[in-house]
């Protein structure tokens, strides 16, 4: 387990170097999830300087994690702000971009569309700390599964369907605004040393029967990373930014 680890976090070095190494990328989107902080800890060592972009509700759960690993990494850190009023506007925008009415793809990706609209006015390119859950046991609803064998079959489902779900959501979202985004995670070295990962490296019995999600990929950056950001529990990032609760309002 330790050994892999240690693989895991040199393939994802290298999986973040490559995709700085022409100089095209002008930022990190930062979350303060488990996910996109360990991008910002790797981007941060291997091209010091490059800012950070964190967006939410005032009174967002990500914010007060975004700006703790900002200080923690000591990276320029800009923040947006957004209200119900710019959540209402952008909806017909995101019905456009993503061409369906489905309630939780247009829920799902409004403030990823605000985010793309605001970081585009500063860089061109960024990157992404996506599909972290999908490769190493981040969904909550892992937990509620009977055993290994069933997640690993719905791991592999997940990972399988990502093009038309998640994926599919921020692309569009992002290209909206011709904003590149650039994902570590997804990188082919990356993705086939995951799922050859044993699902108890995973999803991690911590004892008592309480589960711990992503528990190899915390475990090799524990170092990197500030103790709240290191135990943090996974947030989508709509109920990061503060986007359900708007729109469980909106739709009332």
């Amino acid at each position: 387990e330790k050994e892999a680890g240690i693989a895991l976090r040199e393939l994802l070095f290298e999986a973040t170097r490559r995709r700085l190494e022409d100089g095209a990328v002008g930022g990190m989107l930062l979350s303060g999830g488990l996910d996109s902080s360990i991008i910002a800890a790797i981007a941060a060592r291997l091209r010091p300087g490059l800012p950070a972009f964190t967006l939410g509700m005032g009174g967002a759960p990500d914010l007060p994690h975004a700006r703790r690993m900002a200080r923690f990494l000591g990276v320029e850190h800009h923040v947006k702000h957004f209200d119900r009023a710019e959540i209402e506007s952008i909806i017909p925008e995101a019905v456009y971009a993503l061409e369906s009415f489905d309630e939780d793809c247009v829920s799902g990706a409004l403030a990823n569309l605000l985010t793309s609209r605001w970081v585009r006015q500063h860089t061109g390119c960024v990157l992404s700390g996506e599909g972290g859950d999908e490769l190493n046991g981040g969904y909550l609803l892992l937990k509620d599964l009977p055993d290994d064998e069933t997640r690993l079959r719905t791991m592999d489902r997940l990972l399988e369907i990502a093009y038309n779900t998640a994926l599919q959501r921020l692309d569009r979202a992002m290209l909206a605004h011709s904003l590149e985004y650039r994902t570590p995670f997804l990188d082919s070295a990356v993705v086939a040393f995951c799922r050859q990962l044993p699902v108890q490296w995973k999803v991690r019995d911590a004892g008592g029967g309480r589960l711990v999600e992503k528990w190899l990929l915390r475990e090799a950056f524990k170092d990197m990373l500030p103790d709240q950001i290191y135990r943090r529990q996974k947030l989508r990032f709509s109920g990061g930014t503060g986007t359900d609760a708007l729109i469980e309002s909106i739709e009332t």
